[in-house]
């Protein structure tokens, strides 16, 4: 065990990534969520090259010694309860009924956010996609997200692969992208990619929310921007965070726009 910021931590997880790097998870003790809850918890952290931190997840242990599992309705960072909370008020104000949602989330990492939705929105078809095998591989054995949920399906490949072969009907996409050097992928920054995302959502609705980390070519902003409709069609919305102020989250409403009064 090694001691950093008067805290002990363990490497449960170690692979070297051709697409991200050093891929490792670390694990944490964790006070449990109620004082007369038995079992051990502890705090999980995926980085990459032992700085970049990509994603945090609360587990627990199973009883009988099986392992690990993610507690789903923990979301550990500011981010993503920021584009959670985002999403879904716009999903409500543009009048979708959650039970029969199909949700999409580009960029799965440790798998927090489409575990979270899934368990939240147990009507809901949720797909999560995570280009790189070493990161899923480390979502699964390390930071506890489960092989089998009913209403979530975890794909393995290229964002861009999954839209061109035909992933369609979503009413909101979510994504946090981001490669080892913690930059936002080139090829996201097109007009390609703009159309594919476009085309992903149902005809004439659907919500983007997307988590943006630092700087970010202006190219994927306006892309995506054109995309949807631009300012006629789609209402837009940029929020910062207090706790991690290098996140910002950007949001569209394709087919919703707030009361001129609003």
């Amino acid at each position: 065990m090694v001691l950093s910021s008067l805290r002990f931590f363990m490497v449960v997880f170690s692979r070297q990534s051709a697409l991200s790097g050093l891929v490792e998870v670390t694990s944490h003790s964790a006070t449990p969520l109620r004082s007369d809850d038995p079992q051990r918890q502890q705090w999980r952290v995926l980085r990459f090259n032992e700085t970049s931190r990509q994603s945090v997840s609360r587990v627990t242990e199973v009883a009988g010694g099986g392992g690990w599992e993610a507690v789903p309705d923990c979301l550990a960072q500011e981010y993503l309860k920021t584009m959670v909370c985002v999403g879904t008020a716009l999903l409500h104000a543009s009048g979708v009924r959650f039970g029969q949602t199909r949700l999409l989330c580009l960029g799965a990492g440790g798998g927090s956010l489409p575990l979270f939705l899934s368990h939240h929105f147990p009507g809901a078809e949720v797909d999560a996609v995570e280009h790189d095998p070493t990161v899923a591989e480390a979502a699964h054995a390390a930071m506890g997200l489960p092989e089998q949920i009913p209403n979530l399906t975890f794909h393995v490949c290229d964002a861009v692969d999954f839209l061109r072969k035909g992933g369609s009907g979503y009413d909101a996409a979510f994504l946090d992208m981001f490669g080892g050097d913690d930059c936002v992928p080139s090829a996201l920054a097109s007009p390609r990619f703009a159309a594919l995302l476009s085309q992903a959502l149902k005809p004439g609705r659907g919500v983007v929310v997307m988590n943006l980390h630092g700087a970010a070519p202006g190219s994927l902003i306006s892309e995506l921007h054109a995309a949807l409709g631009g300012p006629r069609q789609a209402c837009s919305l940029e929020l910062g965070c207090k706790l991690q102020p290098r996140n910002r989250t950007l949001a569209w409403a394709r087919g919703w726009l707030p009361p001129d009064d609003a």
